[in-house]
């Protein structure tokens, strides 16, 4: 991919290159923002006040942790989406099951942050803080997740 960005650095201009990173930087922060709202809407279907209580937090944490983002792309003169569209809820059965499927949502936001830092972090290594910043709090999220999950009774019909 390092060939392919060093191609297409030589043949696209330095605005065109800013407008292609600011856009993904932008649908990074739409996913980070889209996990952080479908979280609320399963910690609203919780079955007690501490559990709720505590993925409103990891939910809060999350849409902190685009905030980040948000950042970056000002001071890279551009700005955050001022909307993300609609966000799905989970759809499983029963709590488990919904922040079994968040969790999954999650790891896939933590893959594509991945992919994104491994093909722009070359081109673009002032963007390397920002990236260590978000791998550690979506590493951390994932893990409060987790730990829900092994708290949540599996068999518990809600």
């Amino acid at each position: 991919m390092a060939l392919l960005d060093t191609f297409r650095g030589i043949l696209e201009s330095d605005e065109q290159a800013e407008k292609r990173i600011n856009g993904r930087l932008q649908n990074l922060f739409r996913g980070f923002v889209e996990r952080a709202e479908r979280l609320a809407l399963t910690a609203g279907q919780a079955p007690s006040k501490a559990t709720e209580t505590d993925l409103r937090k990891l939910a809060d944490d999350h849409r902190a942790t685009a905030d980040l983002i948000k950042s970056a792309l000002e001071s890279r003169k551009s700005s955050a989406p001022s909307s993300v569209g609609a966000v799905t809820a989970s759809t499983g059965v029963n709590h488990w099951a919904r922040i079994v499927e968040d969790l999954e949502v999650f790891q896939q936001g933590r893959n594509q942050l991945m992919e994104l830092s491994n093909d722009i972090l070359e081109s673009y290594p002032e963007l390397t803080p920002l990236f260590d910043a978000l791998a550690k709090k979506t590493a951390d999220h994932i893990a409060r997740l987790r730990g829900e999950i092994a708290r949540a009774d599996p068999q518990a019909l809600n």
